[in-house]
């Protein structure tokens, strides 16, 4: 694992001692305890030793100048191409189906943050916002060598 780039990042991130400890240089460890977990840390390019208290995930209400509607809409960091990583933004009106996909979600940029490792991607949902209706959203995001539970 260490030659693909999560793996590479690892090396970087871990000492020789920790990384032979899965509680603590494990993909699902969290290392400096901020309620992010080293995979995620890495595929938000943070650094897994530095508890961070912005989130790498910000939703807003804005209005579309188009429509005139307010959409709720996601900023967060991915990973440039090539990659061993996959995002998805998924939404849910009640926290137990998840969905994905064009018919829920439009990703409108995806900006350099010339750093030469990441780009923000900004994305809307594609339903307007509403106060009368529940809608959450995520990123989920996994090694591509897996699959997402």
């Amino acid at each position: 694992i260490h030659d693909s780039p999560y793996g590479a990042w690892t090396v970087l991130h871990f000492t020789l001692e920790e990384l032979t400890d899965p509680s603590l240089s494990g993909a699902g460890a969290d290392f400096d305890n901020d309620s992010l977990v080293n995979f995620a840390e890495y595929a938000a390019n943070r650094d897994p030793r530095i508890a961070e208290t912005n989130p790498p995930v910000v939703t807003t209400i804005e209005t579309d100048p188009g429509d005139g509607m307010p959409y709720l809409t996601i900023q967060y960091p991915r990973r440039l191409e090539p990659t061993d990583t996959t995002y998805e933004v998924h939404v849910s009106n009640d926290l137990v189906t998840w969905n994905t996909g064009t018919n829920y979600v439009q990703e409108l940029e995806a900006t350099d943050d010339g750093n030469g490792l990441t780009e923000t991607v900004k994305a809307r949902l594609t339903t307007p916002y509403s106060t009368s209706v529940n809608q959450f959203v995520t990123v989920k995001v996994w090694l591509r060598v897996t699959k997402p539970d």
